[in-house]
């Protein structure tokens, strides 16, 4: 669990620092795309510098095996197609408010 808190405080990070980089107050096509994109990216990044040991001819410790799921295509895929899926449906409510 360690790994997806890093990446979204990276994410909250860089919302504060560079707020018009994630469009506030609008959600629309090219959000729900990239925003999945880019946590894609910051896990990662945030596992590749848990995991990353001084000199290659050391291994990952054990304890820390686990973080290295987070760098498989397929657990990837499953978490940019679920925020897709999230970000899409909260555009489609934001476009068509029930009065």
């Amino acid at each position: 669990m360690l790994v997806p808190v890093l990446a979204a405080m990276l994410m909250v990070g860089s919302a504060l620092i560079v707020p018009n980089l994630f469009a506030p107050y609008r959600l629309a096509f090219p959000l729900n795309v990239t925003l999945p994109v880019v946590y894609a990216v910051l896990l990662v990044v945030s596992s590749s510098l848990m995991t990353h040991m001084p000199t290659a001819l050391e291994q990952v410790p054990p304890i820390l095996a686990p973080v290295l799921g987070w760098q498989q295509p397929q657990i990837l895929l499953q978490v940019a197609a679920g925020q897709f899926v999230v970000l899409s449906l909260l555009a489609l409510l934001a476009r068509n408010p029930k009065v």
